[in-house]
């Protein structure tokens, strides 16, 4: 999980409301799933709203990416991260749509600022402050 190509081809910096790269070191990416998918756009954008969406939400691996640090070379905005894992058939993820999820403090519970992108879909990613 990155959001760079490695030739430096493309690159899509995480960045704040004001345009600036967020502190190197700062922030958090992750990628899954929710269980129910339809709250991603009927959830109110509330601190209680976001937590309780996070309660459906299902991480694809056990690693998370943090903003700028070294597998993303040091660079603020960036983030990379091997999620890699089998999955048997039955797996929660299996036929689920994913998403990437972006926050600014060291775990998704704790951010106050996030982005939720579903991957290779239609939408935009959508961002908000909770």
């Amino acid at each position: 999980m990155q959001n760079f190509f490695e030739d430096g081809s493309s690159v899509l910096p995480v960045v704040l409301n004001d345009g600036r790269l967020p502190p190197t070191g700062s922030g958090i990416a992750v990628v899954g799933s929710f269980m129910d998918e339809s709250l991603v756009s009927e959830t109110e954008v509330t601190l209680a709203g976001w937590r309780m969406l996070l309660t459906g939400f299902v991480p694809f691996g056990s690693s998370a990416a943090k903003l700028g640090d070294s597998n993303a070379y040091g660079i603020p905005g960036l983030y990379s991260v091997d999620v890699s894992q089998q999955l048997t058939p039955d797996h929660a993820l299996v036929g689920r749509s994913m998403f990437t999820l972006i926050g600014n403090e060291s775990t998704l519970a704790t951010s106050t600022a996030v982005v939720v992108m579903r991957i290779g879909g239609l939408r935009a990613g959508v961002g908000f402050r909770v």
